[in-house]
């Protein structure tokens, strides 16, 4: 009898060892499904925040371009419209309103504006791509899943422990 019940208990033991192996590796890839949509959420947060600095660079770049544009137009208005003959601006007030625009201009070139602009579109692109590749690897964590959740053996175990197919 001493041989049987070792044989028995063994039985038991390799079965209980059995049986935590396939809640581990159901566990396992229940918690990478978890981790996917963690960063897929983390990655779309990430997206929503460039968003609105990419658009608040185009709207300045906007905002730029029409006041040198508005300036432009005064200096080729005349200034009174009420005399017949028309009268544009002095030399003087002229020169001025150029030296204005120059230092706009060199406040803020077109090429700060278009390095802005590049880095913000290069980190936009490299977060869509991110996310495009998460989306992946989340599709094949969740085939994974659910294939261990319902083969055999481990939808046996699946079913007692409650672990259900992601749909």
């Amino acid at each position: 009898m001493p041989a049987a019940l070792c044989i028995a208990i063994l039985a038991v033991v390799l079965f209980a060892i059995y049986v935590i192996v396939l809640y581990n590796k159901l566990s396992v890839r229940k918690n990478q499904i978890k981790s996917n949509l963690s960063t897929l959420n983390m990655l779309f947060v990430q997206r929503a925040d460039l968003i609105p600095n990419l658009i608040l660079i185009l709207k300045k770049h906007v905002v730029f371009d029409e006041e040198i544009l508005q300036n432009i137009l005064s200096l080729r208005n005349p200034v009174n419209s009420s005399n017949s003959k028309e009268s544009y601006l002095q030399p003087e007030e002229g020169n001025s309103v150029l030296k204005q625009i120059i230092f706009q201009i060199e406040d803020d070139p077109e090429l700060k504006f278009n390095r802005q602009f590049s880095q913000l579109k290069y980190a936009f692109t490299e977060c869509e791509q991110q996310i495009t590749a998460e989306r992946t690897l989340l599709g094949k964590s969740i085939i994974k899943y659910n294939n261990s959740a319902v083969t055999f053996p481990c939808n046996v175990i699946a079913k007692v422990l409650r672990f259900t197919p992601y749909t």
